[in-house]
Order: C-alpha cells, then structure tokens, then sequence
C-alpha cells in the first residue's frame, strides 16, 4: 500500500473523497445488504417484541390503544370525535390496517415492525458503508457492513429504551431518522447537495412523523437546518428558500388525506382540539423545570449504557476542518432528545439515538485499526523499527484491540436484558392471562359478540383485542393524560349501567371512591364474575371482572 493512501492517525476522515464507496457500487450490488438486514429484524424482534408470536399476548398499554382505535377507524368510527385518543392519526390507520390483514392476533404489527426495522438496518449499513476508508478493499467493506447490522439489531432491540416490547411511535421514526442521517453523511463525504426530490421525500416523511406524533420533530428540523446551512453561509438565500419550501411541500402532501378525512367527517375541530390543545394543555400534570428536563435526559442515558456510549463514540467524526461540518451530526439528534424529553418521561422516547450506532461502530474499527495503521506510517516514515518484530506486536496489539472490542459489545447486547419488563408475562400458559380468562366469560355469553365492554380507569391492557369486542364510546379507556372528562363520563356511564360487561383494577380504582364497586355491585347494576392478576412490568395486577345485574355467569 502506498503511503499517500494511508491516513495519518487520528485524521478525521468523514471528509475524505470515497473511492471504495464508488466502487462498491460495481462490485456488488445492495440486495445482500436489504436482505441481511431483513432478516435481522424479524430474528431479532422474534424475541424482542411483543407483537411476536413468541409470546402468547402483546400486553403493552400504548400499542392496545393504538390496535383498538386503528380498528375503531376502519370499522367507520371517527377518531377524536367517537372514539379518543392522543396520538396522530397515522399511528391508528397503519395499526387498523395491519389489523385488517390479521384481526384476531399481532401478527399483521409484528410484520409492520419487521419491516420499519429492516429499512433502519438497511440505512444504517450504508452508513457504514459510506464511512469506510478510501484504502480499503470494497468486497471487506462490504462484508464487514453485512457483519455489523445483525449486531446493529441487538444493540437496538435489547436496549433499555425498547423494554416496552415494541410499538412505539419512536420506533417508526428510526427509519426516517436512518435516512437521514445516512443523506447527511453522503452529503459531507460527496460534497454536493441533495436534489429536489431528496427534499420533497424528506419533508413527506417528517409530515408523517407529525402526523404520528409532533414531538419527534426535532431531529426534522435540525435536519433541515444543517443541510442549508453551507448556502446560508455562501448567501445563496435562493436556494436556501426553495428547499424549505419543497419540504415543506411534501409535508403538506401527508397532511392533506387527514385534512379531508376530518373535514368530511366534520371533526376538524375534534382531530386539532384533541392532538394540539390537549397534548399541550393537559398531557403533563406539573410544568416541567430545566432541572428535571436534565434529570430525565441523565437517567435516560445512563439506562441505555450502549446507546449512550455508541453515541458518544461518534463523536470522533467530529474534528473535521472547518469545525461545523463535523458537529452538524451531532446536531439533529440532541435536537430531537430536547423536544422529546419536554414532555412526560418514557424509556422508549431514548430509542431514535441508535441512528448514532454506525457511528460509533465506525469509530471503534477505526480504534481497532489505528495501532496498526499508525506503526506501519512510522516505519514507512524511518522513524520506527520494521521488519517481523514490528508487524508481530502490531497483529498482538489489533488482536488484543479486537478482543476488548467483541467483549465490550457482548456485554451492550447482554446486559439491558435484565433490565426489560417485556419478558414477564412469558411464564404464564395463554389460558391463565387474565385477557384470556376474561374473554373465555364473555365469548360464553349467548349474545356475543354483540355485547359492550368498558376498561374502567386504566389503559388497555388487550381485553378489547383478546375479547374481539371493538368499544361503542368515546372513552374507551383510561389514558396518560389530564382530562377530567375522561372520567366523568365513565362514571357516569357506570351508574347507568350501560355496558355489558366492565373490566377494573382490583382493589377498586380511586375513580370510584364517590360510587364504590362494593355500591355498585349492591345497587344491584353490576356482579362480580370473574378475577384473574398477573405480573406486568415487575408489578403484580389484579383485576376484576363484572357484568351487568343478571348477565354473565358466576366465576
């Protein structure tokens, strides 16, 4: 190998001219890569998320809520104005619509997380590729690349911020943010700007996101900032203005089916009362102070250890010439988490900083090859020994670099497992899960499935899936968010007794302390059928289960 192609240790390299990169496109094409990485997804969330048929329920609050309104939706209920909840739209219709395919289990949402994670894997391997050396072999590149997404998937999906089991609206922003990140990088390695419809894709992807869930959208528009700033320093202010309105023009195209959806429901004033002025008004009980905003930042990253420390890492692509290309990286991420942490503390809202991995993997293969890149240029140089010794205690040197490297990474992977809730349910036979118990009481019922059901003051925890009974009011269910009316109205509903059947926490919830279930049960409105409990995030739950005064059957 010739000198001039070997970099000086410790040079940045996000800036060099990519030869390999442009060769690899004649050597090989990315299919294998695709492949790899969708057959890492499934493998891995196989065990990882709960939406799996590995395990017998998915149990998770947040994703219940989003299957029962997305089938709500396509069963012709209007969300926001006959059916509530505070989520984007777009949550509930790709919910409703893998529901289609698969209605009575998770398979059809395990496949929509299969493939979200797949096109985050894909994009993260190109990253990869991307930051490889101009000296090095395109075919090693490449299968190096291939090597890493599988560990890329475990790094991800066994972290402490994926402990939900899967289905957060963080978890579909991967993908967007991969990409991202991935034109990003190109553009810093290739030097040129993205074209028109690079803008337009972008600017309809985050109108997706803001349609799922607005408070992802920080990375968007830090995306968006980096990637004008060189015309802005140049003055270029033409050319600054017609990219933001591209993208904003594609955020406009995944606005306007919502537009008309509400509009020709008449419930644009429910679908921006409920998603704006709610999450903003009454989703948090107390304002948040600077000191708690960092307290929930901290605890967050020091959860996620290898997200955190893959993060970090990647910092070494930052000491670049001039400076601001180098820190335009770090940019859209640390974006993203101030807007995220801004409002209630969730583990999962840390999971969008895996887009930094191939960063940071990059920066340990660098580390790795560092001690026997920087002898071989002391040799050539004159300033060091050579010959056998010098390239033995360099192969000695990488060896041991490489073992302290995979042991490192071994233990990312192993220990947030300890860590994760979404194992617990796990050691229950289906049979015994109260959702099931409960469902076996009410499929009984000569009417089903024309009955109604109420989960009372707490979220969905899967009886309205594993029941197939879809809810008939606005307030299906408890929800994270400060709302009176929520409770009035199924309190209300209790004391007319209006439901069939009525699903409750055991002992009673705080919510009928003014009419106790003991009263209701005496008022002769409502009977004590069945009781089931269970572990749910290291937390036992009991729960009750009634049916109206001469229904049911004695449990």
């Amino acid at each position: 190998m010739r000198q001039s192609e070997r970099l000086p240790q410790g040079q940045n390299f996000l800036l060099s001219p990519n030869s390999s990169h442009g060769q690899l496109s004649r050597v090989r094409s990315l299919r294998p890569l695709a492949a790899v990485s969708l057959v890492s997804a499934a493998a891995v969330l196989f065990f990882c998320t709960k939406s799996s048929p590995f395990y017998p329920i998915n149990d998770w609050l947040d994703a219940n809520c989003f299957l029962t309104v997305g089938k709500a939706m396509f069963q012709g209920q209007v969300l926001y104005r006959d059916i509530y909840e505070q989520k984007g739209p777009l949550v509930y219709f790709l919910y409703g619509l893998a529901a289609q395919v698969f209605p009575r289990s998770w398979l059809g949402v395990y496949l929509l997380e299969v493939l979200s994670g797949a096109v985050f894997l894909f994009f993260s391997g190109r990253t990869l590729l991307l930051l490889a050396r101009p000296e090095e072999i395109p075919r090693t590149v490449y299968g190096r690349s291939l090597a890493a997404v599988p560990l890329l998937a475990a790094l991800t999906f066994t972290s402490h911020a994926f402990y939900q089991g899967g289905g957060s609206v963080e978890e579909y922003a991967l993908p967007v943010f991969a990409l991202a990140l991935y034109h990003l990088v190109r553009g810093l390695r290739e030097k040129r700007e993205l074209s028109l419809a690079v803008w337009l894709l972008h600017g309809l992807l985050a109108g997706c996101l803001l349609w799922m869930k607005y408070a992802v959208l920080g990375f968007s528009a830090a995306w968006c900032f980096v990637m004008v700033w060189p015309l802005l320093r140049r003055r270029r202010f033409g050319a600054v203005i017609l990219r933001t309105a591209v993208f904003l023009g594609g955020m406009s195209l995944a606005t306007l089916p919502w537009i008309g959806y509400f509009a020709a429901n008449h419930a644009l004033g429910d679908w921006l009362s409920a998603y704006v002025y709610h999450n903003i008004v009454h989703y948090q009980a107390a304002p948040l102070t600077a000191g708690k905003w960092l307290y929930n930042l901290a605890t967050a990253a020091g959860f996620n250890v290898s997200l955190t420390g893959l993060g970090l890492l990647s910092l070494r692509f930052l000491r670049s010439r001039p400076a601001w290309r180098g820190w335009v990286l770090a940019l859209p991420p640390l974006a993203y988490l101030a807007g995220a942490y801004l409002g209630a503390r969730t583990a999962y809202s840390f999971l969008p900083m895996a887009v930094l991995t191939p960063l940071g993997l990059a920066a340990l293969a660098r580390w790795v090859c560092d001690s026997n890149n920087s002898r071989a240029n002391r040799r050539d140089a004159g300033h060091g020994s050579s010959g056998p010794p010098a390239a033995a205690l360099s192969r000695v040197r990488r060896s041991r670099r490489q073992a302290v490297l995979a042991a490192g990474l071994g233990l990312a992977v192993l220990l947030p497992l300890p860590w994760s809730f979404r194992h617990t349910h796990v050691r229950y036979a289906r049979q015994d899960l109260p959702q099931v118990r409960f469902a076996q009481v009410i499929q009984a019922d000569p009417r089903y499935p024309n009955l109604s059901l109420l989960d009372f003051s707490h979220l969905d925890y899967g009886f309205y899936q594993a029941t197939g009974i879809l809810p008939d009011v606005k307030y299906f269910c408890d929800l994270n968010i400060h709302f009176d009316e929520i409770t009035q109205a199924q309190r209300q509903w209790l004391e007319e007794g209006r439901f069939d059947y009525v699903v409750c926490f055991d002992p009673a919830p705080r919510a009928m302390t003014k009419q106790p279930l003991a009263g209701l049960i005496a008022s002769g409105r409502y009977r004590h059928v069945a009781s089931a409990s269970y572990v749910y995030e290291r937390k036992e739950r009991k729960f009750l289960l009634l049916a109206r005064a001469g229904e049911g059957e004695e449990g």
